[in-house]
């Protein structure tokens, strides 16, 4: 029912003869996935939709030009018109191209307003359904990870994340908790909390120091539960209470992000 009544939606968009043969071009990249989607339109009816899956691309503008390209040239044919998301430097070249091979003259063009707009947000919009389709949970949380570590500028994927926060009651009864995320997911079972010691006021400091360096000590002791090194230490507070960690750490001559 929701096919059909999207159909419904796309014929409306146009009007029969208004696009007596139109592709029109739509992408979409996650973190992890690409699609490449043509919607065929003959007369204002959409008569066929074909996808292809593709590597994530740095550039969207150049993964659609080598896309379109691919994709027209192998099949040998091509529509009147070709309406695409976003500039291709060389379309006037390509569309000479398609002239000397096909004996055809192809219109390229990125639509500015109207209906033709419309249809190429459609044909994105099923492009990022298809993508995320066969996207799987993990190659979404793995895509996730990958952008973390582009962000932060890591060597590898922070596949177990520690974060840590100081709690006080007007500098009383400080404690700290340590919460756990494996590959993009509470890992609740190696979530930790820790009473401070020989501490009567409050210091963010010296406490974030004292809980760093008991988790680490457990880990050089092979304790269970503390025996997996993080890829990424997410510390509240600010660049001090940072600093304060990573001066702990060198101390004990452990290295984290």
């Amino acid at each position: 029912r929701l096919s059909a009544i999207e159909a419904l939606g796309q014929r409306q968009l146009v009007t029969a003869g208004s696009m007596a043969h139109t592709d029109v071009i739509g992408y979409y990249q996650s973190q992890a996935k690409g699609c490449f989607t043509v919607l065929h339109y003959v007369d204002g009816n959409l008569l066929e939709k074909e996808y292809e899956i593709v590597p994530v691309s740095d550039s969207v503008e150049e993964a659609v030009s080598t896309l379109v390209k691919q994709f027209y040239l192998a099949r040998q044919m091509a529509p009147k018109e070709i309406l695409l998301p976003c500039e291709m430097d060389d379309s006037e070249l390509f569309s000479q191209l398609l002239l000397q091979k096909l004996d055809k003259k192809v219109h390229i063009r990125v639509p500015r307003r109207g209906n033709n707009v419309r249809l190429v947000e459609l044909a994105r919009a099923n492009a990022k359904e298809e993508a995320e389709r066969v996207t799987s949970k993990e190659e979404r949380a793995t895509g996730l990870l990958s952008l973390l570590q582009s962000m932060l500028g890591l060597e590898a994927l922070p596949r177990r994340m520690e974060s840590y926060d100081i709690s006080h009651i007007a500098g009383t009864d400080i404690v700290a908790s340590m919460v756990v995320f494996v590959d993009g997911k509470p890992y609740k079972s190696g979530y930790r909390h820790f009473k401070l010691e020989n501490m009567d006021n409050q210091d963010d400091y010296g406490a974030m120091r004292q809980v760093l360096h008991r988790r680490f000590a457990h880990y050089l002791a092979k304790d269970k539960g503390f025996d997996v090194m993080p890829d990424l230490l997410l510390i509240d507070g600010g660049a001090v209470h940072a600093s304060a960690v990573v001066q702990e750490l060198t101390d004990m001559g452990i290295t984290v992000a």
